[in-house]
């Protein structure tokens, strides 16, 4: 039975009713562990002590563990060390960075909790761990059980060497992420980045193609893309609510050609360097103006932490200065939407609209552009991507732009409502292609063969 270890936990519990929380994560592990059983270990929000959830699968068991963290622990930990050293450092945002050493405390703390928690159900069988927030627990399970096999997947971007180097405690969170067997990234960059990291600050470790040789230790490193449920989001944008809300979308926007961008908010999301490319199109291509509509959604995110409140009344202000540059009486230039959408009504933006506009600053893949393909029907969408955007090597149909570039964001948006039906078409099946072979499942099925290889 695997392990999987991750931060947040895969359900929203009230009292005895679980509801799946929504991503990619628990979209490809739920149906494995239901089938397989295994166990899920997170941080269990609200909790004043451990909580063990058991769950029926067809072969065993599936386990939830609810990790009980106290709030200092959590805010150290999440808000602070997470959020405001690891997330900003690998996205290449050093100012930033706020290297505080209670962070740093907590974090540890933290990490040896989930490991000490781990160590005590961990059988023979795989624990995987995910993303930035759990660096140091491969190397506390190291410490007391050798033997065990550990993979860790790194969902946002690798740094380069130099960026990572500013960090105080930088061989730590190396030797944490060299203790696992297998390290996989998204993208064969982020791999490059992490060997080159681990030559400058461990020059006596042995450097191959795929693996590094540190103490003793063997760590293999793989560039999996993740994917999405493909047949979930088809089969959705397919059904009769999607289309009726297309259809009333289409009215309230009174018509328009809709371009749109969804991202959480965040600083790494370039959402604001996104509207100033809309005012610059604006600007510079006035025919479009009473033609076209920008539709940004943001979904709020870390809303205790300073730097996104601050974001977010920048944005406020920046779209309240060019409404009134531009709207008229019967036309509105942008609608801003700071709430959180289900799956459902995401896919009816999806599907309503003729251009995608997602120009991170950095970003470790983007699963919007994914979502955005797998929605497309109708085969009459562009996407417009960032090239610092981990998929734009994996989408090379797309329009491929840099996100600094105003007048070239600009610029792109004009050739895609532009574009040709039969161009939009032949772009849109090959990207529909790609990701209807590289799901999310796939993505864990590779992790897993994977591991059984070392």
């Amino acid at each position: 039975m695997i392990t999987v270890v991750s931060n947040r936990e895969p359900y929203r519990i009230k009292g005895k009713i679980l509801s799946r929380n929504i991503g990619g994560l628990v979209s490809a592990f739920e149906p494995l562990l239901r089938k397989e059983g295994g166990n899920w270990v997170a941080h269990g929000v609200g909790l004043k002590k451990n909580q063990i959830i058991r769950l029926n699968a067809e072969n065993g068991k599936f386990v939830v563990h609810r990790l009980a963290l106290r709030r200092d622990e959590f805010g150290g930990y999440y808000y602070g060390f997470s959020n405001r050293v690891m997330w900003p450092l690998c996205h290449q945002f050093i100012e930033k960075c706020s290297f505080i050493i209670e962070y740093w405390n907590y974090y540890r703390k933290v990490n040896r909790k989930f490991a000490d928690y781990i160590l005590k159900i961990s059988d023979e069988k795989p624990v995987w761990v995910q993303d930035f927030h759990l660096t140091l627990v491969p190397k506390f399970i190291r410490r007391k059980k050798p033997h065990q096999k550990i993979l860790f997947f790194w969902h946002i971007p690798w740094p380069t060497p130099m960026i990572f180097s500013t960090l105080p405690w930088r061989k730590e969170v190396l030797e944490g992420l060299l203790s696992s067997d297998l390290l996989a990234f998204h993208t064969r960059g982020y791999v490059d980045n992490f060997k080159e990291t681990v030559k400058r600050i461990f020059p006596e470790s042995a450097i191959g193609e795929d693996m590094v040789f540190h103490k003793s230790h063997r760590t293999h490193l793989k560039a999996i893309p993740i994917g999405i449920d493909y047949k979930n989001y088809r089969n959705v944008a397919q059904s009769k609510m999607v289309e009726k809300n297309v259809e009333k979308f289409r009215r309230q926007f009174r018509n328009c050609k809709i371009i749109i961008g969804v991202d959480r908010l965040d600083y790494t999301k370039g959402i604001l360097r996104r509207l100033w490319a809309i005012e610059n199109f604006f600007d510079r291509y006035p025919q479009w103006k009473g033609k076209v509509s920008f539709v940004q959604i943001a979904t709020p995110s870390r809303e205790n932490v300073t730097e996104y409140n601050n974001l977010k009344r920048e944005i406020d202000r920046t779209i309240g200065r060019l409404e009134g540059k531009f709207a008229t009486l019967s036309w509105n230039p942008i609608y801003y939407f700071y709430r959180r959408y289900t799956t459902q009504q995401l896919v009816s933006f999806y599907r309503l609209a003729d251009v995608a506009l997602l120009t991170p600053l950095y970003d470790g893949w983007n699963m919007v552009a994914s979502e955005f393909v797998a929605s497309q029907i109708d085969e009459n969408g562009v996407l417009i991507l960032s090239e610092f955007a981990g998929c734009s090597s994996f989408f090379k149909e797309a329009l491929i732009c840099n996100p600094y570039d105003t007048k070239g964001v600009a610029d792109a948006i004009n050739r895609a409502l532009k574009m040709p039906r039969r161009e939009k078409t032949r772009r849109l099946r090959e990207m529909t292609k790609k990701i209807a072979e590289h799901t999310v499942f796939t993505w864990l099925v590779k992790n897993l063969q994977e591991i059984e290889k070392v």
